[in-house]
């Protein structure tokens, strides 16, 4: 149940119902019925020709608008075609949320519809400025955003529907990134469009070539972010804006459609996922995308590279060069989603080196030692960072940037620290291991001039820290963790900084390049990368080659399920299920079938 009540009334009515008005503006708060309010809404809408009842029976409406009761709000019937006037409307502002309108002003402060932003760049920065997470709405409209606009963290930008709200980079711009990804974020709703790669490079023949590109996606990573939730991008679509001559240009995937793209260039690209461009102490390098199509000739659909990770569901990619691709280490997992046409459907290539540290056997639960440097945590850093550490040889070497990260990093070791000694384990500490190496297993500062001195100074400090805590800690055998934690630190930094070779360094291992693709669907994939890729049906002249088009190069992996235009289902790229003849095929499949067959044909004497 809600209170209905009177707004402020235009002065056509004040002029003729003064005596219903000194009862509602009196100071008395007036509950309507449903009739009263329909009554009063027909006598704004006729405000200058209503013929209104006598003054007695003004009177007796006000008597009974004071004495009725709430009513329900979904009980309340306006008239068809009834509108409050303009002037009656507050232009009341919603918190945390902005508006931007294709009528709007970037002079307003975006916090109301009927005072919006114009532009979605102006917006955001508001919105920014504001300092707490919120929402970016944007009404139905085009509208220019300027390149690698950047999403504030935790905050979502929402259009009004993909297929009325459409977001372009400024003329001439193109080859660029639209949108900078940081931790939280969400955007649904728009379509992309006009994007364009850089030139790049993928050919299955000449693998010492491929090149990805690095311009023309609608979102990457921003630069250092850090991030602690996945960015979420649902319900988009990313479409080129070739006219129909250039796409029906000759296409040929041997030569990399060389007419196309001399002519036209490359469509552009939904994410590109970077993990080697953000913080090294970001703990996911991730994102997670729902219902996002690309329509991009020539382009790339979605580019996971070095140790990032993407999880797609139910997205399409039509007419790409490439339409999914890992690469240096990248991996993807994708479920229910659809590639159509184009020349390369699943792409995995390259691998990158993780850090595998060792076993530290013999740990146990020593929660009270925990509990003694949480404590002392303050004094124990102060301790280091005052004496101990600036004891050291090296110690001079580093700037104030390198002090203050320092000390950031002496925190994070003494918390993982706690975190094994309460739980009686070791991943906090292989945890602080994984975070002192790149992608290809080297270690962060690896390219600083004073590399070697670094190492040295950081294992020195780590001794230090050892000393440092088991000042505070009274049980031996905790004690004696601590150094074996430190020690495993210390011995895996020594290893790597001589070599990131797997074999030479035996805590480095492989991690090539993974797809995981369940239930996907290759519609006419191999067939080409523009109108001409259509299969005769649809007046195109396509051909398609499914199975060419998943592609491993240099240790790369997929892992995929999938079916095609004919009926044919693939658990892998080798074992088929035939569904119009009802057969299974594969070689595996057969060698499986013999090796059981067989030892009871001989068994039988056959």
């Amino acid at each position: 149940m809600a209170n209905v009540q009177i707004p402020n009334l235009p002065a056509a009515i004040t002029a003729q119902r003064s005596d219903l008005l000194e009862a509602v503006q009196g100071g008395t708060s007036v509950k309507l019925t449903v009739g009263q309010v329909a009554d009063l809404a027909n006598n704004v809408v006729n405000a200058q020709t209503a013929d209104y009842a006598t003054a007695a029976g003004t009177a007796a409406l006000a008597t009974q608008a004071l004495a009725a009761s709430t009513v329900p709000a979904d009980g309340v019937e306006i008239p068809n075609g009834f509108q409050w006037p303009s002037s009656t409307i507050p232009g009341t502002s919603v918190a945390r949320s902005f508006y931007v309108t294709m009528t709007g002003d970037d002079a307003n402060d975006g916090t109301s519809v009927t005072k919006p932003k114009a532009t979605i760049n102006a917006a955001l920065s508001a919105l920014a400025a504001s300092g707490n997470p919120g929402i970016v709405i944007v009404y139905p409209g085009d509208y220019i955003v300027q390149p690698e606009t950047e999403i504030p963290t935790n905050c979502a930008l929402y259009g009004y529907d993909l297929r009325v709200t459409n977001l372009r980079l400024p003329i001439g711009q193109s080859v660029n990134n639209m949108f900078l990804m940081t931790s939280g974020i969400k955007v649904r709703g728009f379509s992309f469009r006009g994007l364009q790669h850089d030139a790049y490079q993928m050919d299955p023949l000449f693998p010492e070539a491929i090149s990805p590109p690095t311009k023309g996606f609608a979102f990457v990573f921003k630069p250092g972010a850090i991030l602690t939730r996945s960015p979420y991008i649902a319900d988009c679509s990313q479409l080129h804006e070739f006219s129909q001559d250039e796409m029906v240009l000759p296409i040929n995937r041997a030569d990399g459609n060389a007419v196309f793209t001399e002519q036209v260039g490359y469509g552009g690209g939904n994410i590109l996922a970077d993990g080697a461009v953000l913080s090294e102490n970001s703990p996911l390098k991730s994102v997670v995308v729902d219902s996002f199509t690309a329509i991009n000739p020539n382009g790339v659909g979605y580019l996971m590279v070095h140790d990032a990770f993407v999880q797609l569901v139910s997205v399409f990619t039509n007419w790409a060069r490439v339409g999914i691709w890992s690469h240096l280490g990248g991996h993807v997992t994708m479920a229910n989603s659809n590639n159509t046409f184009g020349d390369y459907s699943l792409v995995s290539t390259g691998y990158r080196v993780i850090i595998k540290a060792p076993s530290v056997t013999g740990v146990s639960a020593y929660p009270a030692a925990a509990d003694e440097i949480t404590a002392n945590l303050e004094a124990i850093v102060s301790d280091l960072m005052n004496t101990r550490y600036p004891a050291q040889t090296n110690w001079g070497i580093l700037n104030a940037t390198q002090i203050a990260q320092t000390e950031r990093d002496t925190r994070t070791l003494l918390r993982q620290i706690t975190y094994d000694l309460e739980s009686g384990q070791y991943r906090a500490s292989e945890y602080f291991v994984q975070k002192l190496v790149n992608w290809d297993g080297t270690l962060v500062w690896s390219g600083s001039p004073d590399f070697a001195n670094l190492t040295t100074l950081f294992i020195d400090c780590w001794t230090q820290v050892i000393a440092a805590v088991n000042t505070y800690i009274t049980d031996v055998a905790a004690e004696n963790m601590v150094g074996q934690l430190i020690g495993m630190i210390q011995t895996v930094t020594a290893a790597t900084a001589a070599s990131t070779v797997p074999g030479v360094n035996p805590y480095a291992q492989i991690f090539s390049s993974l797809i995981e693709a369940n239930n996907q669907q290759l519609s006419y994939a191999g067939a080409g990368i523009n109108y001409n890729s259509m299969p005769v049906a649809q007046g195109g002249t396509g051909q398609a080659f499914p199975l060419t088009t998943l592609i491993k190069i240099d240790g790369g992996r997929i892992y995929a399920t999938f079916s095609t235009e004919n009926g044919d289902t693939y658990l892998g790229p080798d074992l088929r299920i035939d569904f119009e003849r009802s057969t299974i095929e594969g070689q595996a499949f057969s060698r499986g079938v013999q090796n059981i067959a067989l030892p009871l044909i001989i068994a039988l004497g056959g």
